[in-house]
């Protein structure tokens, strides 16, 4: 894992967590863009609220996906690999309709 990595997730969490401290405080930095937003508004508090969860989760689900992937076994050949050449089937079907050719391509087992 690189440190930036951790880095990154560590500020947006920190991001979240202002998110949830101080919800009147984020929307008066975004009511500079936007002046119709009503900060003492407890719906806008309520969206700002929501934006600081998702910036809180968001960071763990990346960093337990970055750790199941380092830890994942390697496998020689993958489930779906195994079942593909385990099915008798045709491997590719060429077929031209105006001179009624048709061309089959097996694969070996």
């Amino acid at each position: 894992m690189d440190y930036l990595e951790l880095l990154v997730l560590a500020i947006s969490i920190l991001a979240g967590i202002w998110c949830l401290v101080d919800p009147v405080g984020i929307l008066g930095w975004a009511k500079q863009a936007h002046p119709a937003i009503d900060v003492h508004d407890p719906a806008a508090q309520s969206v700002a609220k929501f934006i600081g969860v998702s910036f809180i989760i968001f960071p763990f689900v990346i960093f337990i996906a970055m750790i199941l992937s380092r830890y994942r076994p390697y496998r020689d050949i993958s489930r779906i690999a195994r079942l593909r050449n385990s099915l008798p089937a045709f491997h590719t079907v060429v077929s031209d309709y105006e001179n009624h050719t048709f061309a089959f391509s097996f694969r070996s087992t």
